[in-house]
């Protein structure tokens, strides 16, 4: 199940490229690669473009199982275990990865909840995140790489502490155990992102 579960995210991952590519790296963007290799992508890094000067280094994330769905939010990953149960940093603090930024995407209107074609996306909010404006947020308001992963421990260990709320941080940390890959998220309102985004759009198709 874990690997179909995968390779159907992979699947609608491609779709969203596809569709971004259509609708915003073809029409506001030059210098545009799009990365199939393995080498690269396992460094963080999904496209390259140049956009209002200056080229960025992408990691294409997309909600793409949240079709439908009015997101406030954007989770991103602290930590998670691998499928041999190894335990790995997410993309927000694994250093090794070479992107400088994030293409977050939020698919707020489809013709599906099951996302099967780049034609059934009718709406998607799109952010270009610089990687360390956004860590250097986290840091400021006290959630610096150490103190992440040592709550994120301590919700792994506590099956009562699968939720933390923040309001006047406008934070939310999350330890999905459901889950095999038992990920532990911080989730920052879209509002807060929109502040540090380098770009913003809502795409209507």
């Amino acid at each position: 199940m874990q690997s179909y579960l995968r390779e159907s995210d992979e699947k609608k991952a491609d779709i969203v490229n596809s569709f971004l590519y259509d609708e915003f790296y073809s029409k506001y963007t030059t210098d545009y690669c799009y990365y199939n290799d393995l080498s690269t992508q396992v460094k963080g890094i999904d496209v390259s473009f140049v956009y209002n000067n200056k080229k960025y280094l992408c990691d294409e994330k997309a909600a793409v199982n949240w079709c439908n769905v009015p997101l406030e939010t954007y989770a991103f990953e602290i930590c998670s275990f691998n499928r041999g149960g190894k335990f790995q940093l997410g993309w927000l603090l694994n250093d090794d990865n070479k992107n400088d930024s994030y293409m977050l995407v939020w698919l707020n209107k489809t013709d599906k909840n099951e996302l099967t074609s780049k034609g059934e996306i009718r709406e998607a909010d799109i952010m270009i995140m610089d990687k360390s404006k956004l860590r250097q947020h986290m840091d400021s308001i006290g959630w610096t790489k150490e103190n992440l992963l040592a709550q994120a421990e301590l919700m792994r260990n506590n099956p009562y502490m699968d939720t933390i709320n923040i309001p006047k941080q406008n934070v939310q940390l999350r330890c999905s155990s459901q889950l095999i890959e038992n990920p532990v998220n911080i989730r920052l309102k879209k509002s807060v992102l929109a502040s540090m985004a380098d770009c913003y759009y809502r795409i209507k198709a």
